[in-house]
């Protein structure tokens, strides 16, 4: 009996000996994977961002573009949706005879594309190799919405969140992970539509808001608002936006924008996503729903290491964010401004959302030091339009720049 105890407390002590070498290779296994996580850090407009992203290694200025082959005999198509990079997209796609033969719709095409937008207000799109796959009518296609006016749906383009937009004179390339995929070229006197204006003559859509100019050179604009409850009533078509943003202030038109919007889809709810809109291609990100009551972050930040602006938006809520980097607007000649906004919104007070107040509204200069203008700097402006049809309608930047609000009356 004896030498039967001690074979059975053999055989526990060998048992125990394997668990514990178990539970140590699997220890070790958990902070492997532990040390192979990106680290994510947090900011003080409280998104988040992780530390892989890193600015692409390519030189636009570099680029060579192929010998682009016009045909002048191909059929026009329709544009609906913009014309948006689709990784899934072939170009042999658009050399079949189905597709020559007849009016198709368009609204994806493939990595790599080069769209052409010629003074006779044609738009051409070439795969890669400079082979044309087809042309359409900017002034037949569909006007699609931006926060900047409709424009013509050949130059609006929905990139893969996370995408840099990098502007070059007359052409913008769109670099994700690392590749250009898509290019776009402008040529001078051609036009898209979009309804651009210079800061002191507002686009009819501008209900209300606040602009400053700064004199220092911007690193960065935050602002934060809730989503304000809905409209009572809203019109076939309309759209309202809300947003923080910062304009070009000389030279071409153009400006960068977290924008918060109603009934973009039709669908009576509110959404987010960035925006880069110019007169020579309109960008945005990917968009996400938001509901009224959550707290919205647009933050604007330039990285001086990849010499973009990190645009975000993000529901705080949710914890649903929507980036894009752009190299639109300059540091040292840009306007601030917060905004409400209406595309065939009726004047009547029942179709404007309840009151939107943003705060926390933080700008730095490029050395990272707070600008704190006066309010009395900080110029607010209600549309003349809009207030004969609501004069409810007001703006008080009193506080600047820890609130500035914008009332409704609703």
């Amino acid at each position: 009996m004896r030498r039967a105890d001690a074979v059975e407390k053999n055989e526990r002590r060998t048992e125990r000996m394997k668990r514990i070498k178990i539970g140590v290779i699997l220890l070790a296994l958990l902070l492997a994977a532990m040390a192979i996580i990106p680290m994510v850090s947090a900011d003080n407009t409280g998104t988040s961002s992780a530390t892989a992203i890193q600015a692409p290694t390519i030189d636009v200025k570099k680029i060579i573009l192929p010998e682009l082959q016009f045909e002048a005999s191909q059929k026009f198509v329709d544009v609906n949706q913009g014309l948006n990079p689709d990784k899934n997209t072939v170009p042999s796609k658009f050399l079949t005879s189905e597709f020559k033969a007849g009016n198709q719709g368009v609204s994806k095409i493939p990595y790599g594309s080069i769209i052409y937008h010629s003074r006779d207000g044609i738009t051409r799109v070439f795969d890669s190799s400079g082979k044309q796959l087809f042309a359409a009518d900017d002034m037949k296609v569909a006007k699609v919405f931006t926060p900047q006016g409709p424009q013509a749906a050949t130059y609006v383009h929905e990139v893969p969140e996370g995408s840099f937009i990098n502007t070059q004179g007359d052409r913008k390339y769109t670099i994700y992970e690392n590749s250009v995929i898509l290019t776009e070229v402008t040529e001078t006197s051609a036009v898209s539509g979009v309804i651009m204006a210079a800061p002191s003559d507002w686009p009819p859509q501008y209900i209300e808001g606040v602009e400053y100019t700064p004199t220092q050179a911007v690193g960065r604009f935050t602002s934060q608002w809730t989503v304000p409850t809905a409209p009572s009533s809203t019109q076939s078509g309309q759209i309202t936006t809300i947003w923080n943003g910062l304009h070009r202030n000389s030279g071409a038109s153009g400006v960068i924008q977290p924008v918060l919007a109603w009934n973009e889809n039709g669908d009576l709810r509110y959404t987010i996503r960035v925006w880069e809109v110019s007169s020579s291609g309109t960008y945005k990100s990917t968009q996400y729903g938001a509901r009224a009551g959550h707290t919205i972050v647009g933050d604007i930040a330039w990285d001086s290491s990849m010499s973009y602006w990190k645009v975000t938006i993000k529901d705080v809520n949710s914890g649903d964010i929507s980036p894009m980097w752009s190299n639109l607007v300059s540091t040292s000649s840009c306007q601030a401004a917060l905004m409400l906004e209406g595309f065939q919104q009726p004047v009547n007070r029942a179709y404007y959302p309840g009151a939107i107040t943003f705060t926390n509204n933080v700008l730095r200069s490029t050395a990272g030091t707070v600008i704190t203008p006066p309010a009395s700097s900080v110029n607010g402006y209600v549309a003349t339009t809009w207030y004969s049809g609501n004069n409810l309608l007001a703006v008080n930047k009193n506080n600047w720049p820890s609130s500035v609000v914008l009332s409704t009356g609703n």
